[in-house]
C-alpha cells in the first residue's frame, strides 16, 4: 500500500513469483476458495516434534507443492534449518524462472502460531 496515495500497487515479474511461492507454502489445502487441493500441509507439520525427520518432511512437502502448483519455476534447492531452542524453522528456497537464466532465492522463518 502506498502511504501517500492509499492505493495498492500491482506486483509484477519476479516479485509476483516470490509471493506466489510463499503463499503456496503457507496456504493450507481447503483454504483457497474453489481450489480445495491447492496449498501445503506445512502449517500442520509445525505442531509435530521439531527434529530432523519433521524438517525433512516439511522440506519434501515444500518441494512437492511448488513442483505441482508453480509451473513458472524450476527448483534448485530447498533448505530447512531447524532452531530447536526457539521452535523455529528457517526456510530457504532457490529456484530458476523457466525460460530465463535468473536464479532467485526466498528465505523466511516458520514457527507455530501462539
Amino acid at each position: 500500500k502506498n502511504s501517500f496515495t492509499d492505493d495498492f500497487s500491482s506486483v509484477k515479474n519476479y516479485i509476483s513469483i516470490k509471493q506466489a511461492i510463499k503463499n503456496l507454502v503457507l496456504t493450507t489445502p481447503g483454504e483457497k476458495p474453489f481450489q480445495p487441493l491447492v496449498g501445503s500441509k506445512v502449517k500442520d507439520l509445525l505442531f509435530e516434534p521439531l527434529d530432523a525427520f519433521t524438517a525433512d518432511t516439511i522440506r519434501d512437502e515444500i518441494i512437492n507443492t511448488i513442483n505441482q502448483y508453480e509451473p513458472r519455476v524450476e527448483l534448485n534447492s530447498v533448505v530447512v534449518t531447524p532452531f530447536e531452542a526457539s521452535n523455529k524453522l528457517n526456510i530457504a528456497i532457490e529456484y530458476r524462472v523457466v525460460g530465463l537464466p535468473i536464479i532467485e532465492t526466498i528465505s523466511f522463518v516458520l514457527q507455530r502460531p501462539e
